[in-house]
């Protein structure tokens, strides 16, 4: 199942974002808009508000809960102004990492050195947070003003029908520990976002989705992942 047990460790408190100031949220599981990217199936994917112009209003994102950062990555795209992947762990079990990050305070910046790369680093030095601080802002990305949040837990596990596939990436990739960011939050919360859930509008979904869409002895499912994930040769109509 997708859904992880409410453990009083693991708990979030503050809203990682305002609801108002999103369009919809697109629920796991689905790509992001046919993008080669398949990484996105294991996350929730933010899409940001715009003015009447089409600009995309700036979004401020907190800690949930009491968190340290783990690690990053920093690098740059054609079209888009320059980007980070933030990983913070939140217990021994779980992951809270944002992607398609536009802006850091200084106490990130000084930590997280601005060389470009495309593999995930530690920070130079420790550093935690505490439930409601402001740990970025972002616009999302140049084109759609979208960006992207996932959360792992490996007290649960995600099945598919090719299970040792996935088993061998667990480490690496998200697919079998993935789980929706806003189970954590009490219920009246976590309806504030799943009320925004749905691949282009609120409402289409009641859930936040889920991952696996396996289903055996049918084409259902990410079986076209060659056996070391995620692979960008993959165009997006193919999943």
């Amino acid at each position: 199942g997708q859904t992880p047990s409410k453990s009083a460790e693991v708990k979030f408190t503050v809203k990682i974002f305002d609801p108002a100031k999103v369009k919809n949220i697109i629920p796991l599981g689905e790509l992001n808009g046919g993008y080669i990217e398949t990484q996105t199936i294991n996350g929730v994917t933010i899409n940001n508000k715009s003015d009447t112009n089409g600009e995309a209003y700036d979004i401020e994102i907190y800690a949930p809960t009491d968190m340290t950062l783990e690690n990053y990555s920093y690098y740059t795209a054609s079209d888009d102004p320059s980007n980070r992947h933030l990983g913070f762990r939140v217990s021994k079990e779980v992951m809270l990492s944002l992607d398609h990050i536009i802006w850091v305070p200084d106490i990130i910046r000084e930590v997280t050195p601005a060389t470009s790369n495309s593999s995930f680093f530690p920070p130079t030095k420790r550093l935690s947070f505490k439930a409601g601080d402001l740990i970025a802002k972002t616009t999302g990305t140049a084109l759609a003003h979208n960006w992207n949040i996932y959360a792992t837990d490996s007290r649960q596990r995600n099945t598919f029908v090719n299970q040792e596939r996935y088993d061998r990436v667990k480490d690496s990739y998200g697919y079998v520990y993935a789980v929706c960011p806003f189970s954590y939050y009490e219920e009246s919360i976590e309806q504030e976002f799943i009320a925004l859930m749905g691949w282009s509008a609120p409402g289409q979904s009641s859930t936040c989705g889920t991952n696996s869409r396996d289903i055996k002895g049918s084409i259902s499912g990410i079986w076209h992942l060659t056996k070391d994930g995620v692979r960008e040769d993959y165009q997006g109509a193919f999943a």
